[in-house]
């Protein structure tokens, strides 16, 4: 099945290979007295846009940076999404894996049109555009109540243009609210315990909240400075702001009195427009990323203090953590790339390729996912398709497989993979060689035939054998066709009976066969009891269909 998010001749890589929760600010303000060093982000950006506009016409391929697939380490680059013109931020809801892009409008010499659309991919739904406010310049998801916040910076859209927030209501993909009362909001962001959104405008932080069913500013908190970037720590109420007037500052706010309860100074330091800024709500400490020095400051929640240093990529813009990886990625504007820090080590442990000025980043941390925009344009590794797109990061764990039996819980359907429905009626023998591998509700009276064990054999691919029959999951008739049935067989050892289990998460599993180097998958992605599996060439993000994600349980 064809992912349908990506451009449909994109080749996915063979396997997994994926990792939020920081949604990077947008904007940027000129330097203050002590700044020195090229302008700020959203000028060079627009300045950049004004140079790629022209080529858009061009249909010479080799003419743009290929945001080609690849690996390093244990972290994969996808072909990029397409996405609409100039994507500004990406925001993701981690409870139904769906991504938000926020597509502006750049006011250049001469004006170059965006979109002001959002770009919703992957999640249940199909990739969906909700038009929205002028100059869409970022976004944030409330994942409790599947809310999602667009900051429209109209002051950035040419005259007439009014800066809002759309609220949209993530079920259904709809604007259900516009609201006014801003000065170019550039930033946004939500504590998701509270249900309180962040704005961030020039020389003030607005607060959003739905009271009586109605949404709404409820409160202003004025800081001593230009706020650019937001991040929240939910587990103790705590915003920080990045602001990159002077020598740059990050305020710490408390929401619940929505005061300023703290301002650090990066004295000494050429630190003038700072832009992402990241929260690990698991260690309370604060990532943000410093363009002119192309690093990224460490900062404890609990002291407020700078703890570390470390140095990334070119003119970083955007920061986001993975807290269940303990894992920052920082998207570098300057040099196209993605530096990712492991937490406990403060270093840097890779730098990723395969971008195109990528200025924001997000992460969804149930799935080790993060989504990257680029502000240059794409092409994809098989140069089939170009243009504005997201890519996406996979890291895959180093975590064996379970030992022991298993159910096979398919994500796709709520149903187990197994051999028969049981009860089943008298006379049913489970023990023969081709019978159907199929899904069917989990339980019943025969419970081992829901159950499979992966006896590993060599290259990480191990057979998959069950409890009741002994016998093992194969692809019928070793053949190497998508569509190509699933069957049990006995345990011989050839190819077609041997899988490589890709950790998707924690218990998530894609199932990628030796022999044809296809994955497991519920055909067509039914829901219904009793369809036999077949393979599929593997889904480079399986997380959008979810019919080749199984979880062992």
């Amino acid at each position: 099945m064809t992912r349908n998010h990506a451009p449909a001749s994109a080749t996915p890589p063979p396997g997994k290979q994926a990792a939020t929760t920081g949604v990077p600010g947008r904007g940027g303000t000129a330097p203050g007295p002590h700044g020195t060093g090229p302008a700020p982000r959203r000028r060079r950006r627009a300045a950049v846009l004004a140079m790629l506009a022209a080529p858009l016409a061009v249909t010479a391929l080799t003419a743009f940076p290929a945001a080609a697939a690849s690996t390093a380490g244990p972290y994969t680059v996808t072909d990029p999404i397409p996405v609409g013109n100039y994507p500004a931020a990406v925001a993701v809801n981690p409870s139904t894996h769906t991504a938000y892009v926020a597509n502006g409008a750049e006011q250049t010499s001469p004006p170059v049109g965006g979109d002001n659309t959002v770009k919703v991919i992957g999640g249940p739904y199909k990739p969906v555009t909700i038009g929205v406010g002028t100059n869409p310049d970022a976004v944030a998801v409330d994942p409790s109540t599947d809310t999602v916040y667009v900051a429209n910076n109209g002051a950035q859209g040419g005259s007439n243009t009014v800066d809002t927030v759309s609220v949209i209501n993530g079920a259904t993909n709809t604007v259900t609210a516009t609201l006014t009362g801003f000065d170019a909001p550039q930033a946004v962001a939500v504590d998701p315990s509270t249900h309180t959104a962040y704005v961030a405008n020039y020389g003030t932080v607005s607060v959003i909240s739905k009271i009586n069913g109605t949404y709404g500013v409820t409160a202003t908190i004025k800081t001593n400075g230009t706020p650019d970037s937001l991040a929240v720590d939910p587990s103790t109420h705590t915003l920080y702001v990045a602001d990159p007037s002077g020598w740059g500052y990050v305020h710490v706010i408390n929401e619940a009195t929505n005061t300023v309860t703290a301002t650090i100074q990066f004295d000494g330091q050429l630190n003038g427009n700072r832009f992402g800024v990241a929260v690990d709500p698991s260690t309370h400490t604060v990532y943000v990323s410093n363009q002119y020095n192309s690093n990224v400051s460490v900062i404890s929640g609990a002291t407020n203090k700078v703890t570390a240093t470390i140095g990334v990529g070119s003119l970083p813009q955007a920061v986001a953590v993975d807290p269940s990886t303990h894992t920052a990625y920082v998207a570098n504007y300057g040099d196209s790339t993605v530096s990712v820090i492991n937490e406990a080590t403060n270093t840097v442990t890779a730098t990723l390729t395969g971008f195109n000025s990528p200025d924001g980043v997000a992460v969804d941390p149930t799935t080790d996912t993060a989504y990257v925009n680029s502000a240059g344009l794409l092409t994809s590794s098989d140069g089939m398709w170009q243009g504005f797109g997201v890519s996406e990061i996979w890291y895959n764990p180093p975590s064996s497989y379970p030992s022991g039996y298993h159910q096979l819980f398919a994500e796709n359907s709520n149903l187990c993979v197994g051999l028969y429905s049981a009860p089943w009626p008298a006379g049913i023998n489970l023990n023969n060689n081709s019978d159907p591998v199929d899904q069917y509700p989990c339980g019943g009276l025969a419970p081992a035939s829901q159950e499979w064990r992966l006896n590993p054999v060599s290259g990480g691919y191990g057979e998959l054998q069950n409890q009741y029959s002994g016998k093992d999951l194969v692809v019928a008739n070793a053949s190497t066709a998508a569509g190509a049935k699933i069957i049990q067989y006995d345990q011989n050892g050839t190819t077609n009976g041997l899988w490589k289990p890709i950790a998707l998460g924690s218990g998530v599993w894609q199932f990628q066969n030796e022999n044809s180097g296809q994955c497991l998958d519920v055909t067509g992605g039914s829901t219904s009891g009793g369809v036999q599996l077949d393979q599929q060439p593997c889904q480079s993000n399986p997380w959008v269909q979810f019919n080749q994600v199984f979880v062992t349980r």
